[in-house]
């Protein structure tokens, strides 16, 4: 339905009015648009409509009209329109570019036109050409404001993107256009524009002949203007355009035309003399691409002094031989590593057809290098081991010079390898022939036959690393640069020199390995051996199919470097170079899908260094043994598998002697066993998971650990206990990583071996029914279990905290039951710990509602009810009175005393254990959470009243003495259950393990806890339980996330304050003081709303920090205070100005620091407190 004029005429008004803000103004636009897209306006009658604001004289009126045309038809890009309507739409436009005032509505109106898709209605040739050429007459765009600027130059790249044959036929004035639309720009938006432009004009003028070539160097005048590009971002630039992106786009101007060669190589030369760092590297990284860009012929007048620049400039940037052996490269080195990669993009640049190219010619022609190579052979000959510095320096620059040309391509590397490679080998002895038989025969490679130096082998390692990263480009990257078939001559002579260049490698390795002649020249020395072990993993890391080494050879190489790792490992750096190879060549062999070599490679390395594991042969230790292993299982899914069977076949071997057998070989047993579960548990089981491993796999590892315990268990002894922990943490991530299914069958595996049938462990009685008097005495003796039953059970809970919640436990009460006795047992701890666990994982993970017919299975609640209401509760609960004044003179508490002094250790663990329940419930949101929150606080509220109520009675028999220790033990655990609720585990209860984790849970939790914890602070008083509960609310705030921390600031601050003060002379817990000392900093720094709560307590915090400056008994204490005395610097002058004597006071004492960071920290600190007075207080 149209709409009638006098229905949008208000809304025209309003954008037209010069007056109205430009919110009024958007939203009048925001409301025409949609008119015209649903066709209740046409673009004729708006046009008709706007007649009188289009043609008036007053100009912000014609702008603003001219303008809200423009907008609308930048809404319409996609709704068709006439041809009748677009010509005179662009005839409106392409004139109205003449009138300056309204130049950015014609601009946009224009650019709305240009930018339609051909299915709407497209700009006709000839009204494109009229535009262009009012655009060159009109416009002078460098006269314009920035913003007006950018819509010209973007309106130029579209007619010259767009419309490229339409605007070629203004030739030379299209030319001269574009040179005056960007000389002199400086905003770096229009300058990205302008490169483009470049790029683009060139496009439409390639031609040598063409309008370009006239005017070729003052374009390039222009755009050289701005090399090297300077540009640094202002702070909180919203444009995010770098310095690198304003290169980028001067590189691509540079680039666009061999017109430009003449004028750029030239530059480009020149600019390699600045002492500017940025300027050497632009221009190298500029000269390396432009040569490619522009071809032979532009570039074959420049060779020679390309040459010579890149020639001085990397003898210049060399460094000694020695660092460039130890750092494997100069990455460091920018100017260097730039101006090799220019060598090879120019000596590639320089080929033409079957030609080597002039540069390639001038390198091997070069004198000075000439008499560098000659030196190196004359020191082989001579039998002259150590380089002096001078030609250390030469060498390098040599060995990289000739690296860098023949990675350019195959030819150049054949010419590079047959010209130096085969001199040095010939130099050094190396035999031309060895024949059949072993490749490393000791008559081959002895001293006499073979003569390495430094030099000789730098050089031959450079061209064979240069080799090979040729042939990886051919294999990772099937599109290059020139025909692969080239390589064929270059390959070839490789693998004629492969045995040659194999026994120089291994020759530099063996005769410079502890040699008597050698000790006086130890850095020398490893670097030979560096350089030998070097080149025989370059010969063994080459594309399969491209490799210079048959099978054998790449076989006897194993077996070299292997025979170090086995025998050499007194020597720590050779042992260390021969395993980093054997990870490179393993990584290789994955990286390039070489499946036949992969299997030699399993067979001689990984095989032979299991076999090694399993024997009791002490020539290569243990340890060394297993670093070599998981080093080298990183390379592949199918090595890390091959381990992973080893380690099993390990297991299964050693563990039933480990634990039955007595003496030596036990000892040896079980320490190999103990060290293969750590390393499983630390490095190859993560690495399963992280390539893929099959599941299937991992799961009979979880097996195979139940079978060896099934097996020890028919003998009636139980593992080591030192063999306990590492299976625990075997057992727990093995399950995590199998799927649902695996699990359940290891499940089923684990409740086979469980004693739960047994009628000590599952009579249907509850601890809770168990009479409370005697559960100090005859109840634990019954609740100790043997200790391979014991073992079972930890097993048993590690599957159970890494069980998938959707995993069903049919005997559930049984099992909780189960872990509630192993707990309150006189077991091992780390045993109790794990129980524990498991029973906070299986409420955590329980389900909220079951299906009846599963007989068994428990809901949350009756899990709670079971193991906290029925059990656990109960056993603390019964000793901790819900007010803490229903302790004075009681008679009936003083009795229990004894039950307390006696059974301490259980009820610690009781306290323990809920802790972790409350975990688990407090993870999925549960409300029991402050059940079990409060039974914490109040067992911390009621530590201090036990002695009080002792001292009063007189006919107690307890050692007081003993209580007083005693009696923190409790709270200590309840204030320690406060922080397993809130830190993360990595054992349990974590994403890993499947947790139920609902979001913002730590949030909840601390915000909740904080003011009833703080209550319980001030009712304390001075009584000894307010340093346990301090003790809890540095458990609490140390796991607090920082935004739930800054939300409770205000009520934080005060407490964290006094438990400065409180824990300042505590010699035992000083992470909770460096708890609240973070708390603190984190506060301080945050700009927003810390700050200013801190501003109101500077007196205060001053105070509590200048005390902890001189804490004795840590050493992050003291740094932490002296970070944050430092940090109140920020506050406002006329706060901090009065406490400013006190502080550097106490400063001053920390210069003094026996701990040089605690004297760092204390000398910026001093400094930033005694300079800033010096500044004016703001008012």
């Amino acid at each position: 339905m149209a709409v009638s004029s006098s229905s949008w005429i208000p809304l025209l008004e309003t954008f037209v009015n010069p007056d109205n803000s430009p919110d009024q103004q958007a939203a009048s636009l925001d409301a025409i648009a949609p008119l015209l897209r649903g066709g209740q306006l046409t673009i004729q009658a708006v046009v008709s409509d706007m007649e009188i604001y289009l043609t008036t004289t007053d100009n912000a009126v014609r702008a603003r009209g001219i303008l809200l045309l423009a907008e609308i038809l930048s809404r319409l890009k996609t709704k068709p329109l006439e041809d009748s309507a677009i010509r005179s739409l662009t005839f409106f436009f392409t004139s109205r570019l003449a009138d300056w005032p309204a130049l950015r509505g014609a601009v946009i109106g224009c650019l709305a036109l240009l930018k339609r898709k051909s299915d709407v209605g497209l700009v006709s040739s000839g009204d494109v050409k009229k535009l262009i050429q009012s655009y060159m007459e009109n416009l002078q765009i460098q006269a314009l404001a920035q913003q007006d600027r950018m819509l010209c130059l973007e309106l130029l790249e579209c007619l010259l993107d767009a419309y490229a044959d339409a605007v070629s036929s203004l030739g030379d004035d299209l030319v001269y256009g574009v040179c005056a639309a960007i000389d002199e720009e400086k905003d770096p938006r229009c300058l990205l524009l302008a490169f483009h432009i470049v790029q683009l004009l060139v496009h439409i003028f390639p031609d040598p002949e063409g309008p370009l070539a006239s005017c070729a160097e003052d374009l390039f005048d222009i755009i050289s203007r701005y090399f090297p590009i300077s540009f640094n971002p202002p702070p909180n630039d919203s444009l995010g355009i770098t310095r690198e992106d304003l290169s980028r786009a001067l590189l691509g101007a540079f680039m666009s035309s061999p017109l430009f060669a003449p004028f750029s190589i030239s530059l480009l030369l020149e600019k390699l003399s600045s002492s500017l760092h940025m300027a050497k590297v632009d221009s190298l990284k500029y000269l390396g691409k432009c040569a490619i860009a522009y071809g032979v012929d532009a570039v074959s007048t420049h060779t020679a002094a390309i040459w010579d620049s890149l020639k001085n400039e990397i003898l210049t940037a060399a460094r000694p031989l020695s660092e460039a052996v130890a750092s494997d490269g100069f990455a460091d080195n920018e100017v260097l590593e730039e101006a090799l990669t220019c060598l090879t993009d120019c000596v590639l640049a320089s080929h033409k057809g079957k030609d080597t190219g002039v540069l390639l010619e001038l390198l091997i022609q070069d004198e000075k290098l000439e008499g560098i190579f000659r030196c190196v052979k004359n020191d082989v000959i001579a039998k002259v081991i150590p380089l002096k510095a001078e030609l250390g320096l030469q060498v390098q620059a040599l060995g990289r010079l000739l690296s860098a040309t023949a990675k350019s391509s195959f030819a150049s590397c054949f010419i590079v390898s047959q010209r130096f490679l085969l001199q040095l080998l010939d130099a050094m002895g190396v035999p031309l022939d060895q024949g059949p038989g072993p490749l490393f025969a000791s008559n081959s490679i002895s001293a006499g036959n073979c003569f390495v130096t430094v030099g000789a082998l730098y050089i031959c390692d450079q061209i064979v690393q240069a080799n090979r990263i040729l042939s990886e480009g051919l294999v990772l990257q099937p599109v290059v640069r020139l025909d692969p078939s080239s390589g064929s001559s270059s390959l070839s002579l490789l693998q004629c020199l492969a045995n040659r260049l194999t026994i120089a490698f291994a020759s530099a390795i063996q005769t410079h390995n502890g040699s008597d002649c050698l000790k006086s020249q130890l850095s020398t020395q490893n670097e030979i051996i560096h350089l030998g072990v070097a080149g025989l993993q370059a010969l063994a890391s080459f594309p399969g199919s491209f490799s210079p080494l048959t099978e054998e050879q790449f076989k006897e190489i194993l077996l070299f470097l292997m025979s170090i790792l086995l025998e050499r490992h007194e020597h720590k750096l050779l042992w260390e170079q021969a395993l980093g190879a054997l990870v490179q060549i393993g990584i290789s062999l994955e990286k390039f899908n070489d499946s036949a070599r992969a299997l030699v490679f399993v067979d001689v390395v990984i095989v032979e260094l299991l076999f090694q594991l399993s024997i009791h042969e002490l020539s290569l230790p243990i340890l060394l043994k297993l670093k070599a292993i998981t080093s080298i299982c990183c390379s592949s899914s199918t090595v890390v598998t091959q381990v992973l069977h080893g380690f099993r076949r390990v297991i299964c071997g050693f563990f039933f002697p480990a634990s039955v057998k007595s003496g030596g070989e036990s000892e040896k047993s079980m320490e190999l066993v103990t060290r293969v579960l750590e390393c499983l548990s630390s490095e190859v089981l993560p690495r399963c998971k992280s390539m893929g491993v099959n599941e299937e796999d991992i799961m009979s590892l979880s097996l195979d650990i139940w079978s060896c315990v099934q097996a020890i268990s028919r003998c009636n002894v139980c593992p080591p206990v030192q063999v306990l922990e590492p299976t625990i943490a075997v057992m727990r991530l093995s399950v995590q990583y199998c799927s649902e299914e695996l699990q359940k069958t290891v499940l089923i595996k684990a409740l086979d071996m469980l004693p739960i049938r047994n009628k000590n462990w599952s009579n249907g009685t509850s601890i809770a029914s168990v009479p409370h008097q005697v559960i100090g005495n005859a109840s634990l003796n019954s609740i100790d279990r043997p200790n391979e039953d014991e073992w079972k059970i930890a097993l048993f809970a590690s599957v159970v905290v890494s069980l998938r919640p959707k995993i069903v436990l049919h005997n559930k009460k049984q099992i909780l039951e189960m872990f509630i006795n192993t707990l309150l047992g006189k077991g091992d701890s780390m045993i109790k710990e794990v129980a524990s666990q498991a029973l906070g994982s299986m409420i955590n993970k329980c389900p909220v509602e079951v299906d009846h017919a599963m007989l068994g299975v428990l809901t949350l609640d009756q899990a709670i009810h079971s193991v906290l209401e029925e059990s656990l509760l109960k056993i603390v609960g019964n000793h901790v009175p819900q007010d803490p004044s229903e302790m004075t003179s009681n008679n009936a508490w003083s009795a229990e005393l004894g039950d307390i002094h006696d059974d301490i250790g259980v009820q610690i663990q009781a306290v323990t254990a809920v802790a972790w329940i409350g975990k688990g419930l407090a993870m999925r949101g549960h409300g029991k959470i402050s059940d079990v929150a409060m039974l914490l606080l109040n067992i911390l509220r009621s530590s201090s009243s036990v002695c009080a109520m002792s001292s009063q009675n007189n006919n107690c028999k307890i050692d007081m003495d003993e209580i007083r220790n005693e009696k923190y033990l409790l709270a200590q655990a309840a204030a320690d259950g406060l922080g397993i609720i809130m830190k993360d585990s990595k054992t349990s209860l974590n994403k890993d393990c499947y947790a139920c984790i609902r979001p913002l849970y730590k949030q909840r939790f601390f915000t909740s806890m904080i003011p009833i914890l703080a209550l319980a602070i001030r009712e304390s008083g001075a009584s000894p339980s307010r340093y346990m509960l301090y003790c809890a609310l540095a458990h609490l705030i140390s796991e607090a996330p920082h935004i739930a921390l800054l939300a409770e600031a205000e009520k934080v601050i005060p407490y964290i304050l006094e438990g400065i003060l409180v824990l300042s002379n505590d010699t035992v817990n000083k992470g909770h003081l460096q708890s609240f000392l973070l708390a603190l900093s984190g506060i301080i720094v945050d700009e927003n709303y810390g700050r200013a709560l801190v501003a109101e307590h500077v007196s205060t915090i001053i105070s509590r920090l200048v005390v902890v400056v001189n804490y004795p008994y840590s050493m992050i204490v003291r740094e932490t205070a002296l970070q944050c005395l430092g940090a109140m610097v920020t506050l406002p002058y006329t706060r901090i100005f009065p406490m400013r004597g006190q502080v550097l006071k106490a400063v001053s004492k920390a210069l003094d620091d026996r701990k040089r960071s605690v004297r760092k920290e204390a000398v910026r600190c001093h400094h930033v407190w005694a300079s800033f007075a010096s500044r004016s207080p703001v008012y």
